[in-house]
């Protein structure tokens, strides 16, 4: 079974699947709430299912032998993860009211757990994607894809720690979720610090064209690419971009170009429905769900945040150098498209604690960000505890 639906629906349809003894290849992100994906693995489990959920960093790039290069100790010691989505993207547009729902959706099914409430957006497909109802914002969108890259450099695990500096600028629309958007990871051994922005490199591309006709000189880069991540090692750093990945010494010199020895995804998950050993899959549902859990990790830190002045948020995060760089980064990117963080201030994510054994929020604002581990399910489409 191959799911490709909104977000909202992947738990339910992979549970479902599984116990009618179905394999699964799921869309990322693999879930929408962290609860949900931690049934999703349970289900795969119970019923001994291949379940696949593939992204950007499984794919024939490279990115599998470079982190083995970082692994063996070519570079020395990791000392921090960074993880980029320079991507512009334009407005949903702002209707007046509620829109009428295509006549060719059952818009009851469409909604499945979440609350059927009036369409308000333009669009009924793809725009759901910046809605918190059945969406995880760009973060789980495109961040997925570089994110996962991200976690396997930083050791596989989930970080202590995070927090996010976010908001929707640029644009008055109906989008719910940021459109530019930093999120630190405290991970061990290194941290992740991941920069998303949805605007182009400077408001001279919004006066007379659209995304689509956009190259790549509308995009920010770092270390010359737009989309992908940076391993930075005492000795250099690795650069990955969704096409290829290279490591580099300190002074920029290329040491080595990775070639790919990563099966394709989709041939990979029928080898794996053949052996019957999750093991063989490159992209098990594991993997999916905890990487999802960085998506939903960063965007409870913007939902439980707050509005606050330019001036607060350089107080709060000042003992943070590298958060702080990012956030100046931030700044000036805005400052090039015409925002001013002075009159439209940025959303201070609150600084969560994370117990990546239970899966929960410890310590200061777990109880709001607990609120959002799951979410109240609408009847019958409720995602079964345990599969």
């Amino acid at each position: 079974m191959v799911i490709t639906t909104p977000n909202h629906w992947h738990a339910l349809m992979t549970i479902a699947a599984c116990q009618a003894g179905k394999d699964v290849y799921v869309q990322k992100p693999a879930s929408y709430n962290i609860f949900e994906g931690r049934q999703m693995v349970a289900a795969a489990r119970k019923y001994n299912r291949i379940v696949q959920c593939p992204n950007g960093s499984r794919g024939q790039n490279g990115g599998r032998e470079a982190l083995e290069f970082v692994a063996q100790g070519h570079l020395g010691k990791v000392v921090g993860i960074r993880g980029l989505r320079f991507g512009p993207r334009s407005s949903i547009g702002k209707v007046a009211g509620p829109q009428p729902v295509p006549a060719t959706v059952d818009y009851d099914l469409w909604s499945g757990p979440a609350p059927v409430v009036p369409l308000a957006r333009q669009n009924l497909h793809y725009d759901w994607h910046w809605n918190w109802l059945y969406g995880n914002g760009e973060l789980g969108n495109w961040g997925i894809h570089l994110l996962d890259g991200c976690r396997m450099a930083a050791g596989g695990g989930l970080p202590r720690h995070a927090i996010s500096i976010a908001g929707r600028f640029g644009h008055e629309d109906d989008g719910q979720t940021p459109n530019m958007q930093i999120v630190y990871y405290d991970c061990q051994p290194a941290p992740i610090l991941f920069e998303l922005r949805g605007l182009p490199k400077d408001k001279s591309f919004l006066a007379s064209t659209t995304p689509d006709s956009w190259g790549a000189d509308a995009m920010d880069t770092y270390r010359d690419i737009s989309v992908g991540k940076v391993i930075h090692c005492e000795n250099g750093y690795v650069v990955g971009s969704m096409a290829s990945h290279a490591a580099f010494d300190r002074d920029g010199k290329q040491l080595q170009q990775f070639k790919p020895a990563t099966p394709e995804l989709g041939q990979n998950f029928i080898q794996a429905v053949r052996s019957r050993r999750a093991a063989d899959l490159a992209a098990d549902i594991l993997d999916g769900h905890l990487t999802a859990v960085l998506v939903h990790l960063g965007n409870i830190s913007h939902r439980i945040g707050r509005t606050v002045p330019d001036q607060e948020i350089r107080q709060r995060i000042e003992g943070n150098r590298e958060l702080a760089a990012a956030y100046d980064r931030m700044k000036a990117h805005l400052s090039a498209n015409g925002v001013d963080l002075d009159r439209t201030p940025a959303t201070l994510g609150a600084m969560l604690t994370f117990d990546a054994a239970a899966e929960r929020f410890v310590g200061e604002f777990s109880a709001p960000a607990n609120r959002l581990v799951s979410r109240e399910y609408r009847p019958p489409f409720v995602v079964p505890e345990n599969g």
